[in-house]
């Protein structure tokens, strides 16, 4: 039965019966009961000879049907007999005839996100029996502190878990921050001034005693592509190795093909999606491979142009990826208006091909210099006209219709 404790009257009223075991066999046990320092959460040791659990139940509404239903229920591999909360305001686990004190990490959390630690003290060569020391748990007041993701550029939020406390002040151990390195909020957030490692103190302060508890604080840097090749290219039949280069142990890899490995090896062109992710933030990239096969080009035969003309030079290709031409040019195809010999390098990421083409613009006949001429009609004269042009034909016709 859980009851509702008036610190007023003294009385304990509004009983709640829980059903903690009715779902078990003859032959359970249940021994161990410890309510969370934040008094939110009760939690109850229960156990066969075939199985052992710890039931956790939530009182944040406190009424019997909430609290019945709220039931989560943390299987463990292990037996236990007293529960007990610490200064630290973890509750400890003992085991009869055990040398391993076991313990619930985070008992103020809500049940998905709670932690059981199944060794967190060796008491060998002794051991614990059916207890572990009894007190009264407002006898003691000690500073204690949880913190919010250490993530660099991110406010930490840090959370007193301390009650009947006359004041509290906190030293943030960043002297850098000025003013902003200490508070006297219950629940404050601090942004520090560099990536490092900083000892976070908490005072407490209770009818003229003091208590302070200090943790260091770890920045960690959230996931990042820096470093991350998200281009790979090779020829056919080559095996493409790809490796995300992880410089830290918290960050994890995931492919959108479900692999989670930070290796890869592939074979064929594809496309394939990265995520990055710790507890500080995930961020996605694409990663491309693409397998060439043997570069191709052809430009053509050589070509005969008429001057003020411009020729376009469409090269016949496969493959290519980058074009280096004698004029310079680096695109796909080029238009000229001079006669020369054109060369074309192209190249993929495993070959390379050639071509040349002899582009030839001639000059426009020209008959610069003939004039009107009368010979006599008293034979045959031998007549050319001046300035003639190689590669030029030439045709003389009579106009006088004889």
């Amino acid at each position: 039965m859980v009851h509702k404790f008036n610190n007023n009257t003294g009385k304990a009223t509004n009983t709640v019966v829980l059903p903690a075991y009715s779902s078990y066999s003859l032959g359970e046990i249940g021994f161990g009961v410890e309510f969370s320092q934040n008094g939110k959460y009760l939690y109850i040791g229960a156990g066969t000879n075939q199985e052992n659990k710890i039931l956790q139940y939530s009182l944040y509404n406190y009424d019997s049907a909430s609290i019945v239903s709220s039931l989560f229920q943390h299987q463990v591999d292990f037996g236990f007999w007293s529960f007990q909360i610490g200064v630290d305001s973890k509750i400890y686990i003992s085991s009869n005839q055990d040398s391993i004190l076991r313990c619930i990490e985070n008992p103020n959390e809500a049940a998905s996100f709670v932690i059981i630690n199944d060794s967190v003290l060796n008491l060998a060569p002794g051991f614990s029996v059916t207890g572990l020391p009894d007190f009264i748990q407002t006898y003691f007041h000690p500073a204690y502190f949880d913190y919010s993701r250490t993530c660099v550029n991110t406010p930490i939020l840090f959370q007193s878990q301390n009650q009947n406390i006359d004041s509290l002040r906190w030293n943030f151990g960043d002297p850098s921050s000025g003013i902003q390195n200490t508070s006297t909020l219950p629940n404050p957030s601090h942004s520090f001034t560099t990536t490092d490692t900083f000892r976070v103190s908490l005072v407490t302060f209770r009818l003229n005693q003091a208590d302070t508890f200090t943790r260091e604080i770890i920045l960690f840097d959230g996931p990042s592509f820096d470093g991350v090749q998200t281009l790979f290219s090779g020829c056919e039949g080559d095996t493409i190795e790809v490796e995300t280069p992880i410089s830290d142990d918290y960050t994890n890899v995931f492919w959108s093909d479900l692999l989670d490995t930070n290796y890869r090896q592939f074979t064929e062109t594809d496309t394939i999606g990265l995520t990055l992710w710790n507890f500080c933030d995930t961020i996605d990239q694409d990663i491309a491979i693409t397998i060439d096969p043997q570069a191709f080009i052809n430009l053509g035969a050589d070509t005969t142009v008429c001057v003020d003309s411009v020729f376009t030079v469409t090269p016949i290709q496969q493959n290519i990826r980058k074009y280096v031409w004698s004029t310079g040019d680096s695109t796909s195809l080029i238009s000229i208006s001079n006669s020369d010999q054109y060369l074309v390098t192209a190249t993929n990421a495993c070959d390379t091909a050639f071509d040349s083409m002899l582009i030839d613009f001639p000059p426009m006949p020209a008959l610069a210099g003939i004039a009107d001429t009368t010979l006599c009609d008293d034979g045959i004269t031998n007549w050319s006209p001046p300035n003639l042009m190689d590669g030029v034909n030439y045709t003389l016709t009579n106009q006088l219709g004889d």
